[in-house]
């Protein structure tokens, strides 16, 4: 006998895994920056879910790099290069952010090595 839910109570049961994973996400990143301030971090991070998954975002790796984004960049989905970037056809939107992503840690890493020693 199968379950059969309502779309109000599949849309709940979406609600608490989100809560779930933002706030398993949020203690990574605390973890990993103790020094990052935590005010509004939940919400932000909720928003920032909720962005990625309208963008087309599914996959876990790739909506923790979002979240990660969000909360050292705040509001970097809303960068008009991003949106540009991610509303290209010819590729899903995880191969498409996965690759900004790609770019973006390359980017970090060059500009680290053109640094002049101190």
């Amino acid at each position: 006998m199968a379950l059969e839910l309502t779309p109000q109570q599949v849309a709940g049961l979406c609600a608490i895994d989100a809560k779930g994973f933002v706030r398993t996400v949020e203690q990574d990143i605390v973890r990993d920056y103790p020094g990052l301030s935590r005010a509004g971090l939940t919400e932000r991070l909720a928003s920032a879910l909720a962005q990625a998954r309208a963008m087309g975002i599914d996959e876990d790796t790739n909506l923790v790099d979002f979240l990660r984004t969000e909360a050292l960049v705040p509001g970097f989905y809303n960068q008009p290069g991003l949106r540009r970037w991610m509303e290209k056809s010819g590729r899903p939107a995880d191969q498409r952010f996965h690759d900004f992503m790609q770019v973006m840690r390359w980017q970090s890493r060059h500009d680290a090595d053109r640094q002049p020693a101190e």
